[in-house]
């Protein structure tokens, strides 16, 4: 087993517990899957000993960001996994923002005129495909549903707290997870998708380490050669 010294060296770690959101309440979903499971996860243990932390943000224009910010963890984690919920039967990995926003009204009742900018002066699209392969394979390995990539994030709240906290570089991996609706009577399907998440922030927070024990342990024949 490598010491926590070669593990740091080995994996460009980054000290800091990975953060979880999901969202609260609204229009007829009085019930959100997605703050649910941020709920589930809070505490729970990775492999590398550090604990995700979980918290659940309102679907508010303006009480979101705030919300978001004011979470401590932040200031150390490695990475910021967000969670929402879209109505199709398959977990989707987002892929990219948008700076656009569209006229729907929130839980406080307001709502930003269609097609504004979320943030004047930032860019019109940014992308966060280069941390999404490790969750890809931990979400597969485990999750009840079909997982797939996505381009499109919306323009409700998920995609403008997904922009704000990409663009203002709030971790330095942020990404956006939609689930799928799920009804708080349907324990399986929750628990099932809790424990694929768990395993795809395992997977990307681990992966130097499980791959550096991997090498270690190969016949010295099998090992990579990297040059200098």
């Amino acid at each position: 087993m490598l010491s926590l010294w070669s593990y740091m060296q080995a994996s460009a770690y980054i000290p800091g517990d990975p953060v979880v959101t999901g969202f609260g309440p609204f229009d007829q979903y009085a019930f959100n899957a997605s703050g649910n499971i941020a709920h589930r996860l809070h505490g729970r243990l990775l492999y590398d000993g550090r604990r995700i932390r979980g918290y659940q943000l309102p679907v508010s224009w303006e009480r979101a960001p705030t919300s978001l910010t004011a979470i401590r963890e932040l200031r150390q984690a490695p990475l910021l996994l967000m969670l929402g919920i879209a109505p199709a039967d398959v977990v989707r990995l987002e892929t990219q923002a948008v700076n656009q926003t569209d006229s729907i009204a929130d839980i406080d009742g307001a709502s930003p005129t269609a097609g504004s900018r979320l943030i004047a002066g930032a860019p019109d699209v940014i992308r966060t495909k280069n941390f999404l392969r490790p969750l890809l394979r931990g979400l597969r390995s485990q999750s009840l549903f079909p997982v797939c990539l996505s381009r499109d994030a919306g323009r409700y709240l998920c995609n403008a707290i997904y922009f704000l906290a990409a663009f203002r570089r709030l971790a330095p991996e942020v990404v956006f997870l939609h689930v799928p609706i799920i009804e708080a009577r349907d324990e399986f399907a929750l628990q099932s998708l809790t424990d694929a998440i768990q395993r795809a922030l395992e997977n990307r927070m681990t992966v130097g380490y499980i791959d550096s024990v991997h090498e270690q342990n190969r016949p010295a024949s099998h090992r990579v050669s990297r040059l200098n």
